[in-house]
């Protein structure tokens, strides 16, 4: 288990991975309220710009760029005032950023691997929307970010062929649909699992997160579970 490694959730699908000397920002910034799901209200925003789970990210990178994920306002905010920040995202946004495109790129941060692959967005109306996943290798250990990827036909399976993934961050349908739970626990196996990208109670109309946890219960030979609900939701990896 990977176990120098600190992760807060800001929104929905927002994270900050953070460890001793290297922070990173994923999808964890937006503003733009999209149906049936959370965005960084006002106070939200001026949390996660003095939270010290998000203090000083070296990373601001974005797995693609709707609304639920990602705010160019906010991305220009965040690079004002962290200048030393590496911006990536698959869209071209924002000044001075790296743009990923291709199948596959690698960037080495602070002796950190960070692997973005292009995978299939969910949703045949996606299906074209430039989107990737994230791995992070630390010293042997990978903590997956697996994004909006679709649950068949995404490249997932080819990607992480023959790798030991000790952390997943999954979407909630990835434990709800039986085809997600099959995937995760014969396919990724990881050592631990964390499901989010679900509404905050007040915007949970349908019943996302009940039917998360229940449908979490389901999971065999995952022995470590857990589901991050909470704007700022910490957990340790």
């Amino acid at each position: 288990m990977i176990n120098r490694w600190r992760a807060a959730l800001s929104v929905n699908a927002g994270l900050s991975l953070k460890t001793e000397d290297l922070c990173i920002w994923v999808d964890a910034i937006h503003k733009d309220k999209v149906p049936d799901f959370s965005t960084l209200s006002e106070e939200h925003q001026r949390w996660i710009f003095s939270s010290p789970d998000f203090a000083d990210p070296d990373v601001i990178c974005f797995t693609h760029c709707h609304d639920d994920h990602y705010s160019e306002e906010l991305c220009d905010k965040a690079a004002a005032i962290y200048p030393d920040a590496c911006v990536i995202a698959p869209e071209a946004h924002h000044k001075g950023q790296i743009l990923l495109h291709g199948s596959e790129m690698m960037i080495k941060v602070k002796n950190r691997l960070l692997t973005f692959r292009r995978l299939i967005h969910e949703g045949e109306q996606f299906a074209d929307v430039p989107n990737y996943g994230l791995m992070i290798e630390d010293d042997g250990e990978r903590i997956l970010v697996i994004g909006d990827c679709a649950l068949q036909g995404s490249g997932l399976e080819e990607w992480i062929r023959n790798c030991d993934i000790d952390t997943v961050f999954a979407p909630f349908p990835w434990v709800s649909l039986k085809q997600g739970r099959e995937f995760l626990t014969k396919t990724l196996k990881p050592s631990c699992l964390i499901i989010y990208h679900l509404p905050l109670p007040e915007d949970d109309k349908y019943g996302y997160v009940k039917a998360a946890k229940k449908a979490a219960m389901q999971l065999e030979g995952i022995d470590d579970v857990r589901l991050m609900t909470d704007a700022f939701q910490v957990e340790e990896l």
